[in-house]
Formats: C-alpha cells, sequence, structure tokens
C-alpha cells in the first residue's frame, strides 16, 4: 500500500497504481483537503505478516524518493527491526489510510488537521529508549522544546527550514543563560532565504539579532541540506538524537502530516556527531565541538541487580525483559510480574548468567493475560518497568 503527497503525483506513482495494481491513495482522498503536506518518508516492511516479529522493519528518513534524496542531498535514514515500532507506524499509516486492509476508506481517511493522537509514544527497542511523534496531533514541537531545555552541555543540529518560535526561544534560552554552552549548527542555504527563517537572527544579521550570534553556519554543497536533526549533549552521560521528516516549522506542527523519533542512545549520537562535524566543517565551523566522552570516564555499572527495560514494548505476543547483573554475581534471584491492581501474575526464575529473559505473555496457570499494563521487579531490589500488553 502506498500514500503519497497529491502534489507530487508523478510517472513512477501511476506506474506502480496501473502496472503493478499496487493499491495508492493521496492526501486528497475521502474528505481530506490535501492543505497541509503529507511529509512523511517511512516505510513498514512485513510488519502485517504474523508469522514472526523478527522480519518486521521500519525504514525512516529524511529523504523523499528521487534520486536527489538518495544519493545528491545531505540526508539521513535509519532501518529499525522492531515489532512495536512498526505497530505504531502502522497504525498511523491505517488512519490515513482509513483501515487496515488493501482497499482505503474513504469515510474514516484522516490525515493533517483531522488525525488524532492514537499511537503510544515511548518504547524500548533491544535496550535502547526511543520515543516516537506524528504530526499534527501529537504535539511533536512540544517534545522537541522539552528536549531542548533537558541539554546540559550542548545542543547540534542540521535543519533545512527552521522557523519556528517556540524552538528558536528554546535554544535562545541556554545560549543566554549557560556560559560555555555548545550550541552550533548548520542551516541549508535555500530554506534561510525563507522570510521566516531564523537564521539570520541566529547569525547576528537584521532585526532582532543574537549578540553575540550563535555558532551557526549555512552550507555550502550545491545540493540540498536536507536533514531534520538535533543532537542534545553529544557529549554527555545521557545523550539524545532527535530526527524524521519534521521541519521546525508552522505547517510541520499544525498541518504536514510527519513523523519524529527521539533516541536515548550514546551509539546513536556519537554516529550523528560525526555526520554533524563533517557538515559543519564544510559550512566553515573551526570551533571545537565537545565529543562523547572517553571509556575511561564512564562510571563502572551499578553494584546491585537494577531492572533496565524490556522489548519489544508495547508488545502482543511477548517480550524479553533485560537486567543487570552486578559483575561476580552469580546468585539466582526471581522476576516477579504484576497487573496494574498489584496481584501477582507470574515468577521468573533468572539463570546464572545473561541479562534477559523473556516472558510469554502467560499467568502462572498457563492462560493469556489480558492487554494491559504489568509492572516486573527484581526479588526485593528496588525499582519497578512498566510493560504495555497489546492484543
Amino acid at each position: 500500500r502506498l500514500i503519497y503527497e497529491a502534489d507530487n503525483l508523478n510517472a513512477s506513482i501511476s506506474r506502480l497504481e496501473q502496472v503493478y495494481h499496487i493499491p495508492v491513495i493521496s492526501d486528497r482522498f475521502g474528505q481530506n483537503s490535501g492543505i497541509g503536506s503529507m511529509h512523511n518518508k517511512f516505510v513498514i516492511i512485513d510488519h502485517r505478516d504474523q508469522s514472526s516479529a523478527l522480519d518486521d522493519y521500519l525504514w525512516v528518513a529524511s529523504a523523499n524518493g528521487p534520486f536527489s534524496g538518495a544519493v545528491l542531498n545531505a540526508e539521513n535514514g535509519l532501518i529499525i527491526q522492531d515489532e512495536a515500532l512498526c505497530a505504531a507506524y502502522t497504525a498511523e499509516f491505517d488512519e490515513m489510510w482509513g483501515d487496515g486492509d488493501e482497499i482505503a476508506d474513504a469515510s474514516r481517511s484522516r490525515f493533517g488537521e483531522r488525525k488524532t493522537n492514537n499511537t503510544p509514544h515511548r518504547f524500548s527497542v533491544n535496550g535502547v529508549w526511543i520515543e516516537q511523534y506524528m504530526s499534527p496531533s501529537d504535539q511533536t514541537e512540544a517534545a522537541i522544546v522539552q528536549s531542548i531545555r533537558s541539554a546540559q552541555q550542548s545542543l547540534y543540529f542540521c535543519i533545512y527550514s527552521f522557523t519556528s518560535t517556540p524552538i528558536l526561544y528554546a535554544l535562545e534560552e541556554l545560549f543566554r543563560q549557560s556560559q560555555g554552552f555548545g550550541l552550533a549548527g548548520v542551516f541549508d542555504e535555500e530554506a534561510s532565504g525563507d522570510r521566516n527563517s531564523v537564521y539570520s537572527r541566529m547569525a547576528g544579521i537584521g532585526a532582532s539579532a543574537w549578540s553575540p550570534p550563535a555558532n551557526v553556519w549555512l552550507e555550502q554543497s550545491p545540493y540540498l541540506l536536507h536533514h531534520k536533526y538535533l543532537i542534545v549533549d553529544a557529549g554527555g552521560e545521557n545523550p539524545k538524537v532527535i530526527t524524521g521528516s519534521h521541519n521546525w516549522s508552522y505547517s510541520a506542527e499544525h498541518s504536514n502530516d510527519e513523523n519524529t523519533l527521539i533516541f536515548y542512545s550514546r551509539a546513536l549520537a556519537n554516529q550523528y556527531l560525526q555526520e554533524f562535524s563533517a557538515r559543519y566543517q564544510e559550512a566553515g565551523g573551526q570551533a571545537a565541538l565537545l565529543t562523547p566522552v572517553a571509556a575511561k570516564g564512564i562510571a563502572a555499572g551499578p553494584a546491585t541487580w537494577r531492572l533496565i527495560g524490556n522489548y519489544p514494548n508495547p508488545f502482543n505476543s511477548a517480550t524479553r525483559i533485560l537486567y543487570h547483573r552486578p559483575e561476580g554475581d552469580r546468585s539466582i534471584p526471581t522476576l516477579f510480574l504484576y497487573d496494574v491492581a498489584g496481584r501477582l501474575v507470574r515468577t521468573l526464575q533468572l539463570q546464572p548468567r545473561g541479562d534477559e529473559v523473556a516472558w510469554d505473555g502467560m499467568d502462572s496457570q498457563g492462560r493469556s493475560v489480558a492487554s494491559g499494563v504489568y509492572m516486573v521487579r527484581i526479588g526485593d531490589h528496588p525499582g519497578v518497568v512498566k510493560m504495555l500488553l497489546m492484543r
């Protein structure tokens, strides 16, 4: 199934529909006006095939489908293998499609301002916390601003279009109040010519100019800098990466169909920092960027048992619960699972080695438990993880 932006109908889309009979709709389908842009760039692979959760893949990117998006422009994309995240994106797709099968439902299809906030927002994927937001229904801009305000050391961004006043004010607040704070950005040169672009203000040019100016630059490539990413605290202990299709603009927040992911991952922050460093230097930036903490400076792991999370989360059949085992500890504590009423649902015995255990969604009597929130605890150690089961 394919959904496309109505203003960008082309021969490739027509060929998929007419020659290969792939079901296709645009954002003017049914009662939708197409006033905003269907600006998503995501692909969900094999989630509707229920034979295995291990073949569920999500591809998300800043890149559109033409040659320039794949080869010429500065873009970024990610492939994520996770059943729960694929389920959330499928729910978003089905809301626009109007149904979950091959035939789109014109009476139920919703795009743009007609959409609802109908997907989970927090996931644990192989121990990495991820937040996802769909625009314009999920208040994506507020989530970006919240992440900006959480920064302790630095904010580095590459952005195609940046006209959002709330995001600008959040950046300026940290820039003014935190001495030595690392703020650096690279803008697309073409998009910075928009009269609403914040580039001039941040660069210390014209009305409402920042003084001193921020460490911001215009890309020098003949092609587009089409990124929409932000790295929070690249050199800190708890870095984040924000990326997706969502430009920092009024239309992205209020009328376009967009998707955004926030990753709590030092490894991913390191990769994006390398990408940012290349774009920053190409644009003319010369200041030293804050780099990740060296391995020798990382604190040792906790000296007690600790739950990390579970993946997938939410899940609809089985999940794996991750935990930290203190070095040298070969005890075999018990894992206790409770429902929201505090009733014991299941106990699982941990093994002398390993750092995860599977739960098949069954209670102690071998019966499938109902959809809902379940909590897990290791023995009498502090800390509880909440898991969402969606049948």
